[in-house]
Parts: C-alpha cells; sequence; structure tokens
C-alpha cells in the first residue's frame, strides 16, 4: 500500500512539473543565410557546391517539451540565396566548353524545407540554450539564367531554365533565447542544413553565331551546405 501510495505522489508530482512549465511553443524568426560552400563539399567529398551565394532566411517553429529539457521540435525553413556569377562560368566551362562568360540575368535559388528533431535545452536564471539535431525534405527551385561566352571563337549564348526539385535534408542547430516576460522570448537561432539539389533534364538553350541548336538536357547536381542566423520571438504556452 505504501509503494502504490508513493508511486501515486511521484506520478502527480510529475504531472504538476509538466503543468507548471510551458510544455508548446511556436516561433517566428528571420535573418541571414550564409552558403558554407567549402563545407558542404568536405562532408560529400565533391567539388559540386559553386551556384549558391548568401542570401535571407526566414523560420516557423513548433516545439513540445516532453521533459524540463527534453523535447521535440518541427521547423519549415523559407530561403532566398543569390546565384553566384563565378559558379555559373565555372558551370559553363565544365559543361560546355565556354569562356569569356558573362552573367546577363540570373534568378535566385529558392528552398523551403521542412525538418523535425529531438531537442535537448538547459537554463540558467531567464536565459536557455537548445541544442537539436533535425531531418526531413527540401524542395528547391534553381536558378534560371542567361549568360554569353566565346567557343572556338565563335559567340555563344545560354539561356538555361533550371527547375523544381526535392531531396532529403539533414542538419544541426541551436537556439539561445533570453525570457522577456512568463510566457514570451528573445531567441537567437543558428542552423545549419546540408542537402543535394539535383535538377534533371534541365532546359539549356543555346544560341552559337546566331543559329539556335538543339536544346540540351543535361543535369545539374549541387551539395548545399546553408547556415541560418536568424534573431525572432518564442512564445510558450
Amino acid at each position: 500500500m505504501k509503494q502504490a501510495t508513493l508511486f501515486f505522489v511521484l506520478i502527480l508530482g510529475y504531472s504538476n512539473l509538466l503543468i507548471a512549465q510551458d510544455r508548446f511553443s511556436v516561433s517566428l524568426a528571420a535573418g541571414k543565410s550564409l552558403s558554407l560552400r567549402e563545407l558542404a563539399t568536405q562532408i560529400t567529398g565533391s567539388q559540386r557546391a559553386q551556384l549558391a551565394g548568401d542570401g535571407l532566411a526566414a523560420q516557423i517553429g513548433a516545439g513540445v517539451q516532453f521533459t524540463r529539457h527534453l523535447g521535440l521540435t518541427v521547423r519549415l525553413n523559407y530561403n532566398e540565396n543569390e546565384t553566384r556569377e563565378e559558379g555559373i562560368k565555372s558551370y559553363a566551362a565544365a559543361a560546355y566548353d565556354i569562356t569569356n562568360l558573362t552573367v546577363a540575368r540570373t534568378e535566385k535559388w529558392r528552398a523551403v524545407s521542412a525538418l523535425a528533431g529531438p531537442t535537448l535545452r538547459v537554463f540558467l536564471g531567464t536565459v536557455s540554450l537548445q541544442g537539436r539535431l533535425m531531418a526531413g525534405y527540401a524542395s528547391i527551385t534553381g536558378p534560371a539564367f542567361l549568360a554569353n561566352g566565346t567557343f572556338a571563337n565563335r559567340d555563344v549564348f545560354i539561356d538555361s531554365k533550371t527547375g523544381v526539385t526535392q531531396s532529403f535534408a539533414f542538419g544541426a542547430g541551436s537556439t539561445f533565447a533570453v525570457a522577456l516576460g512568463k510566457h514570451l522570448s528573445l531567441a537567437i537561432n543558428a542552423d545549419y542544413t546540408q542537402t543535394k539539389a539535383e535538377f534533371t533534364g534541365v532546359q539549356n538553350i543555346i544560341t552559337v553565331s546566331g543559329n539556335v541548336i538543339s536544346p540540351i538536357t543535361p543535369t545539374i547536381t549541387q551539395d548545399m551546405g546553408i547556415l541560418n542566423i536568424t534573431a525572432g520571438l518564442v512564445v510558450s504556452f
């Protein structure tokens, strides 16, 4: 009987602890997106990370705490990154042996990723630090671009329409949060995401000395490593 009573008291105390602390949270943040091309190539052992540059990032998150320190988070990220002119030149030189390339117009990379994973959180007064591991999927829109150069002393124009691809994504992140009130915090996030963008059947229209040759449909593969540094608010309840 005493053991049953003790067990009931422990369960009741644990339940009260969960009720006393905020179990759920939602967050909104925005900031800078950094392309870690060298890190991406080191992880994959390839040299296929030349096109994407830096840009902007936005993030919506939701989390649940199973205990005071352990939880689960889900994050929806939006990235809009510049396209590197040096990357387009490198791609054109390798794919078509085109030199003296000039990029006339280019669009940005756009990516939407949904990631989820476990979290570990520690507290120091009104400050908390969270670490997390994440995995999920990303939908990536590659940049269309228009460029011109020379091949065998002839003028060449490239009109490329890359397309959209989906791929597995994984990464890790951390959040430094300062409580502004009982249910409101200011948070600074750092999230690294690694994924691969593989565009098959890319529509490239090549014009040589004013004559359009048959459309070329190569495959473009890019290993992408993106570090998002964002700041925003967290509401817990």
